[in-house]
């Protein structure tokens, strides 16, 4: 006798970041990230220098590196994304960066900050604090190193006490719940920088982002997942993002900027429930952060770009 039932689809292997499943803001933001990472095999991204109408950027490093920082972190976390999408012109820049027109969103910027080309070139050298204005919208308490701490509002004994030590500080996002602290001129040694930052509220603040000097150079340090960092550099003679061994590395360069995230404002877009899993579900079931990103380059043929030796 015919069988009219219909058998359901076989169970596609699982590895253990697949979990429970995912409601529709943690998958678009699993996807988001999967994209980052096709974009880094790619090496698809922002670059030194650019041309936007008849004129050309030179020394861009800092800005640069400013812009992929807050791009990437609004990929990670959506509380950052909703943050800078608060300012319209903020996210018109993400807006150009995701669709990879990067000189309109260079040219953007310098015009939000007022800079503009002389004999067809704009001169973009610039300290990471001069970029400051573009975010005053969103600041809602700084203080700097030397200066007394206020007593005027809550966040700055509750929250940024904790910070203090650390260099000059900005809280960008709500007085009773920021969702980034910025610290500029960071005066601790690279091996005293605290990963986590708790306040007095029990909130959790994460080192997200470090933007590093070179001699001369500027570079960005970023968290993408869980003990595994990568490395923005605009230098188009290298890839433009890479894998970053933390330990190893990091002595290399002055610590001019960190960020820290507020991870308990919400849980959205966390790589252990998001990007891991969705890229569990296309690698075949690997089961480590480097199993999967191996062989998804693999399929790339591109192992060049977990190598900062290799040419791109």
């Amino acid at each position: 006798m015919e069988n009219n039932s219909t058998s359901p689809p076989p169970c596609k292997r699982r590895c253990k970041f697949n979990g429970p499943a995912e409601n529709p803001e943690s998958s678009q933001a699993s996807a988001k990230t999967t994209e980052l990472l096709m974009m880094m095999i790619r090496n698809v991204y922002v670059r030194a220098g650019g041309r936007f109408s008849t004129y050309q950027f030179i020394h861009t490093c800092v800005l640069d590196s400013i812009m992929a920082a807050l791009h990437l972190s609004s990929i990670k976390h959506i509380n950052v994304e909703q943050l800078l999408k608060r300012d319209a012109s903020l996210g018109v820049i993400l807006s150009y960066i995701t669709t990879e027109k990067f000189d309109e969103a260079k040219a953007l910027w310098m015009r939000q900050l007022g800079r503009h080309p002389e004999n067809n070139t704009l001169n973009c050298a610039s300290r990471v604090q001069h970029h400051f204005p573009l975010f005053v919208k969103l600041v809602c308490a700084n203080v700097d190193y030397h200066q007394e701490t206020p007593d005027t509002k809550a966040i700055y004994q509750r929250t940024l006490s904790h910070f203090r030590g650390l260099g000059d500080v900005q809280a960008l996002g709500d007085e009773d719940n920021p969702t980034l602290i910025w610290v500029n001129q960071v005066r601790l040694h690279r091996s005293e920088l605290p990963p986590v930052v708790i306040d007095d509220d029990n909130r959790i603040f994460d080192l997200l982002f470090l933007l590093l000097g070179e001699e001369t150079h500027m570079v960005l340090c970023f968290n993408l997942m869980k003990d595994t960092w990568i490395l923005f550099d605009n230098d188009p003679n290298v890839r433009a993002l890479r894998f970053f061994n933390f330990e190893q590395e990091i002595h290399r360069y002055l610590i001019c900027s960190a960020a820290y995230v507020n991870t308990t404002q919400v849980k959205l877009g966390v790589p252990e429930t998001g990007t891991q899993a969705q890229l569990c579900h296309s690698s075949g079931g690997y089961t480590t952060t480097e199993e999967v990103l191996d062989n998804t380059l693999l399929q790339f043929e591109d192992l060049s770009f977990f190598s900062p030796d290799t040419e791109p």
